[in-house]
């Protein structure tokens, strides 16, 4: 994957079209591999697979004069999971965790399109920004008000500030968690997790349960609510939410918003969701549920 990634942005070309997950696939394959066979060659045999496929992709595109006008995504949804040697150093916590390993995702966005290249964006950003994002890349415009996505199309093309200010991380009455984010604040309340602590890469070939069971050890034993200021704090090590009640207060309010139209989730009750019917999709089960 990251092979193909580079040799596109070597080119400096990039698409209308997008084509989303391919690192997600690359890491989901590494990771069934390694608890389906727990053998790291089948694992990087996979990967090298993946990467050839990319490879194919781009080749098809250029050779159909289809590259120049192409747009490419290369995203995560999710953190890795601990569990299974994932690694989110520094960063605090697992995939299936409200912490800042568990969600923050990366992401590489390649195409002629772009009016400033070769950067990093730090502006905040949530998955479900896509959607309106690559609509808006494509020419169009997506008219929902009721939509949680914004469109970044303008931020990411020219490095501009986003325009997204919060998001939920999740609230979940189910699993008993709460997690919002309010500009550069972030309050968690509830069971964020159950892997909480912060797991170097390893150095050595220490059995994986013997090496989370050392750094699990190292997360703070607070039970909370937190509050982190998550940009002077991303690695969410200090715990604001006693220190400063004004702006837990501010947090408690927006949460409480969010309360207002909170829906049960299908999943955890194991109810079946309509809008997955084959039916609808030519046989096809969508959306599903992740």
């Amino acid at each position: 994957c990251v092979r193909a990634c580079v040799r596109a942005f070597a080119h400096g070309s990039v698409s209308v079209m997008c084509m989303c997950a391919c690192v997600r696939a690359c890491v989901r394959a590494c990771i069934r591999a390694w608890e389906c066979v727990c053998d790291v060659y089948v694992c990087a045999a996979m990967v090298s697979a993946m990467d050839e496929a990319i490879g194919n992709i781009t080749r098809t595109l250029k050779n159909r004069g289809m590259w120049e006008n192409t747009l490419m995504v290369f995203t995560t949804d999710n953190g890795g999971p601990v569990t299974v040697g994932a690694n989110n150093w520094p960063l605090r916590g697992s995939k299936a965790t409200v912490w800042e390993g568990g969600t923050r995702g990366s992401a590489f966005v390649h195409g002629t399109m772009l009016n400033k290249t070769g950067y990093t964006y730090n502006g905040m950003m949530h998955s479900v920004d896509w959607y309106p994002t690559i609509v808006s890349a494509a020419g169009g415009k997506v008219d929902d008000p009721g939509m949680d996505g914004i469109d970044m199309w303008p931020a990411l093309q020219n490095n501009l500030t986003s325009p997204r200010t919060g998001f939920v991380y999740n609230i979940d009455k189910t699993g008993n968690v709460s997690a919002i984010r309010v500009g550069k604040w972030k309050y968690l309340k509830g069971h964020p997790g159950s892997h909480a602590g912060w797991y170097p890469p390893a150095k050595d070939d220490t059995p994986l349960e013997e090496y989370l069971a050392t750094h699990e050890s190292n997360a703070p034993p607070e039970a909370g609510p937190w509050l982190f200021d998550v940009d002077a704090d991303p690695l969410e090590k200090t715990n604001l939410y006693s220190a400063m009640p004004d702006q837990v207060k501010v947090m408690e309010a927006q949460l409480s918003e969010y309360m207002q139209h909170y829906v049960d989730d299908l999943f955890s009750q194991h109810l079946p969701d309509p809008k997955c019917d084959p039916a609808l999709y030519s046989g096809a089960w969508s959306p599903g549920w992740c």
